[in-house]
């Protein structure tokens, strides 16, 4: 039987996932609805915040894996290329 801490980690992860994918996807479709747009400042804001959630639900993953000794190598580079899209975003 799972431990309780494990169950309310993966829920944690799951649930930011969730916000993180509909923090970037509602204000855009709600754009492509009505063919307006944002401003430039408000998209980037947008997607550091729902990217940001996605990394923090992958680091509790990541956290969870360790401590029960599974392979974590995929979720490591995807939290990397997560980070690179990041940063390419800032500087582009």
């Amino acid at each position: 039987m799972k431990e309780p801490k494990e169950i309310h980690q993966k829920t944690i992860s799951f649930i930011l996932y969730i916000i993180g994918a509909l923090t970037i996807m509602i204000p855009f479709l709600v754009s492509y609805a009505t063919s307006s747009s944002f401003s430039s400042l408000f998209t980037n804001i947008l997607l550091t915040i729902g990217i940001g959630l996605i990394e923090i639900g992958l680091l509790l993953k990541v956290i969870e894996k360790y401590n029960s000794y599974k392979h974590i190598a995929t979720d490591i580079v995807l939290m990397i290329g997560l980070i690179i899209t990041l940063i390419i975003q800032y500087f582009h």
